[in-house]
């Protein structure tokens, strides 16, 4: 083909010796394959040495091609790492090229600290998460990495969270549902802990709908020293944390065997019970016990 490279070469290398091909870069290492002819390299091989830096970067820095000659750089740190095409399943990742003194082979993408499997290197500067569950935040970091394997530090941390789903379209986040109920398909309408806010508000005002306090702990003052009163009751007052009453706040009252007790729900312990009344507008919780049956 008179291209100037060897048949039986050729051959050996998965050239065609019947086409001039001496310009092409059959292995893409920046070498053209004429060049590679003209150095005793291989163009079908793009790290002929096999110390893993390109022919082409090596025969540019005057390194040889043919003896290894570690690269000890790492690459600089990616930056500019942004999230788009936030889904309920999956984040797209976008970043700024990184750095080397020879070439960057590609990005490890860490989520909550960990490297992602993927089936093949990450060589540009785009990658997207999926199949992620929905209204959960993850933390977003990368590494580059050249083709010695030096890898550049870890960038800042990103946090992202995926977009709530409503399969159910009742107004409330599958996640939140998850989360509070273990089930999708609650009613918005419900107020399971009697609170006066329904689920729909409770989601829209992050509260937990399970949990009349919300987060807030009442102060708890007992009367009778915790024992029964002169009319056979257990009374505490429920108070907010500065101390003014919390009226139709729910208090429980545990009753021991021995003493006397109601018909009431029954712990695991077959000795204990326990009961739950609303505070009066003052505040005051009280429940009468029935008097133990005479010997």
């Amino acid at each position: 083909d008179w291209d100037g490279m060897d048949d039986a070469w050729e051959r050996a290398h998965g050239l065609d010796p019947t086409v001039n091909d001496r310009n092409g870069d059959k292995d893409e290492d920046g070498l053209s394959n004429f060049r590679e002819f003209q150095l005793g390299l291989k163009p079908d091989n793009s790290d002929t040495d096999g110390d893993g830096l390109f022919d082409g970067d090596e025969v540019a820095w005057n390194w040889g091609a043919t003896s290894p000659n570690p690269d000890t750089i790492p690459p600089t740190v990616p930056t500019g790492l942004t999230a788009t095409g936030i889904r309920t399943d999956r984040v797209t990742l976008n970043w700024q090229p990184a750095t080397d003194n020879l070439r960057v082979a590609g990005y490890l993408v860490f989520r909550n600290g960990q490297p992602l499997s993927t089936a093949e290197p990450i060589r540009g500067t785009a990658y997207t998460d999926g199949g992620l569950p929905g209204g959960e935040t993850f933390h977003y970091a990368l590494r580059a990495f050249d083709f010695a394997g030096n890898l550049s530090p870890l960038s800042d941390p990103l946090p992202v969270r995926t977009a709530d789903g409503d399969t159910d379209a009742n107004g409330l986040a599958d996640s939140w549902e998850l989360k509070y109920f273990g089930d999708t398909g609650v009613s918005p309408n419900d107020d399971p802990d009697g609170d006066g806010k329904t689920n729909a508000e409770e989601f829209t005002a992050g509260t937990d709908p399970k949990d009349f306090f919300n987060g807030i702990n009442p102060r708890l003052e007992t009367l009778f020293n915790g024992g029964p009163g002169p009319d056979d009751e257990l009374a505490m007052y429920v108070l907010r944390p500065d101390g003014s009453p919390w009226a139709a706040a729910p208090a429980r009252f545990t009753i021991t065997e021995g003493r006397r007790r109601l018909s009431v729900q029954k712990h695991q312990s077959p000795y204990e019970w326990a009961i739950t009344v609303r505070a009066d507008a003052s505040g005051l919780a009280k429940c009468y016990l029935e008097p133990l049956p005479s010997p």
